[in-house]
């Protein structure tokens, strides 16, 4: 139980700090449209030359910010400006795992359709182990799919399932279980 509370404190804190980074002054105008989920500023902010990928003190990319406030437009916008699904802020979070922590699945969806070479953040956490740690279960079908591993652990040694278990979470119980079932067969 207490690594089930340190890790949706460290949650937290990452979102924390994604929701109240300063910008540098140069890319400042993007983040903050993303932020907003301001497709048109997005636009204006990309034809001033500002690089879709800059990012904050803290790593996090103007996609990042679309996708940790649940701006699908804006996170469609970026993305066909040419943004970095796999960029990872300082604790080697991605875009995805922002959509996770926010809980929207469409954006989730989306960045989905950019597999990563490596979804793990310096805990050591996958997407699927994130949606389990916070009770996403609307995303764990679709995690899944594109080759989450329930069994997987984290440097702390939880695995989606041992967090699912943990958190009670029958739900996501059975559809971790189906996937290690068929794994097995």
């Amino acid at each position: 139980m207490k690594k089930t509370v340190f890790l949706v404190l460290l949650a937290i804190a990452i979102y924390a700090r994604a929701t109240h980074a300063e910008a540098a002054p140069s890319c400042a105008p993007l983040l903050d449209a993303a932020k907003a989920g301001n497709v048109a500023a997005i636009s204006t902010a990309l034809k001033t030359g500002i690089m879709v990928n800059a990012a904050d003190q803290n790593g996090f990319t103007a996609l990042m910010f679309a996708a940790t406030y649940g701006h699908l437009g804006a996170a469609e916008a970026l993305l066909a400006g040419g943004a970095n699904p796999c960029a990872r802020d300082k604790r080697g979070n991605n875009a995805a795992m922002g959509a996770i922590l926010k809980g929207d699945l469409a954006v989730a969806r989306l960045l989905q359709k950019y597999p990563c070479p490596s979804q793990r953040n310096e805990a050591g956490q996958s997407p699927l182990m994130l949606a389990c740690l916070l009770g996403r279960v609307e995303m764990i079908p679709d995690l899944l799919a594109k080759g989450g591993n329930p069994s997987e652990e984290d440097l702390l040694g939880n695995s989606a399932l041992s967090l699912a278990s943990e958190r009670g979470d029958e739900d996501a119980l059975k559809l971790l279980r189906q996937r290690s079932n068929q794994a097995a067969n």
